[in-house]
């Protein structure tokens, strides 16, 4: 049986519990997910900068894991990472990233880029830029890069293609790599261990992204 999703189980209990079956777990690699978002972080902000980074909520083992990546990548740069909780929807992202902004700026909080850990919540963090622009006056607010996360072609990489986001990361799709490893148990080879991850990537990859320009908000 292979699981096409992170869980939090014990996969080695239960293969010594039934010793005839063969379970494995097909997923993203969360943490390397989240390395290659703060790696992006640096090469946006190679000077450094004020990084407001959105996250799911923090009960789930993605958005733990995803941040556990982000701040080992960023450690020793000169990112001030800021974070906040939010959910996994647009509508969470749009009222955790109002929110802040409109503390955060009025208190003279800079912010040179919002980094989410999905493409949905970018999308929320949008519609906030827009909002709390028009509401203090402050255009500038809506220039703020944003990065998101999950990169589907129909969403994350389209919202970069439009110049929405400015970079994403694009999850692998396991059902492929979950067919593959039970061809090869048909084929008699070896059971592969209780969780196989798969590797993740940057869109636009790593090396093409440039600083971006200061926005002062």
């Amino acid at each position: 049986m292979a699981l096409l999703t992170v869980v939090e189980d014990d996969l080695d209990v239960i293969r010594t519990e039934a010793p005839h079956s063969v379970i494995v777990t097909v997923c993203p690699d969360e943490v390397e997910t989240g390395r290659i978002q703060g790696r992006q972080f640096r090469r946006l902000l190679p000077d450094g900068g004020r990084v407001l980074y959105v996250q799911g909520r923090t009960r789930s083992t993605t958005a733990r894991q995803r941040t556990a990546g982000v701040l080992e990548a960023v450690q020793g740069s000169g990112i001030d990472l800021v974070t906040i909780e939010a959910g996994w929807t647009p509508e969470d992202g749009r009222e955790a990233v109002g929110g802040w902004l409109r503390v955060g700026l009025r208190a003279n909080r800079r912010v040179d880029l919002i980094g989410c850990q999905t493409d949905g919540l970018a999308q929320g963090a949008r519609q906030a830029m827009a909002a709390v622009a028009g509401e203090l006056g402050r255009p500038e607010i809506e220039r703020i890069p944003v990065t998101g996360c999950d990169g589907t072609p129909q969403l994350g990489q389209a919202m970069v293609s439009r110049g929405e986001l400015v970079a994403t990361v694009v999850l692998p799709r396991t059902a492929g790599t979950a067919v593959e490893l039970l061809a090869r148990l048909f084929a008699n080879d070896p059971p592969p261990p209780p969780v196989v991850l798969a590797k993740p990537r940057s869109f636009p990859p790593e090396p093409q992204l440039r600083p971006v320009a200061a926005v002062s908000a």
